[in-house]
């Protein structure tokens, strides 16, 4: 859906992805090439509007990443590992840094409507 995920292995970054399951989650490179993924949500009505949101937190030595999903908080997630931040120069919204085309291999476009975004620190 969005994310800043820098090349594989060497990136870093994080993304909001939805499955070909239509699961949603949160993800993040932590250093090479190891990933966090928070516990994945189910998206079981096709054609609605959903409010999703997430919040990454550094409490202590601790990441925590909280996931919701139209107001209700679906996830929380700790780890002991920071967002790894490099090569993270780009942002996408609508795919990720293996976007293609719609109908060839592995599509990783979000076949829907992003109505609005918002990112504050």
């Amino acid at each position: 859906l969005l994310g800043n995920l820098g090349t594989y292995p060497y990136g870093g970054g994080y993304q909001h992805d939805l499955t070909q399951d239509a699961e949603l989650r949160f993800s993040y490179r932590t250093g090479w090439p190891i990933s966090q993924f928070s516990d994945s949500y189910t998206i079981t009505d096709a054609n609605r509007f959903y409010h999703v949101a997430s919040v990454y937190q550094r409490v202590d030595s601790l990441t925590i990443i909280k996931l919701y999903v139209d107001g209700l908080l679906v996830d929380s997630s700790v780890f002991a590992e920071p967002i790894h931040y490099s090569s993270t120069d780009k942002f996408y919204l609508g795919t990720n840094i293996d976007g293609r085309a719609s109908g060839s291999f592995a599509v990783r476009e979000l076949p829907g409507i992003l109505d609005e975004i918002r990112i504050s620190r």
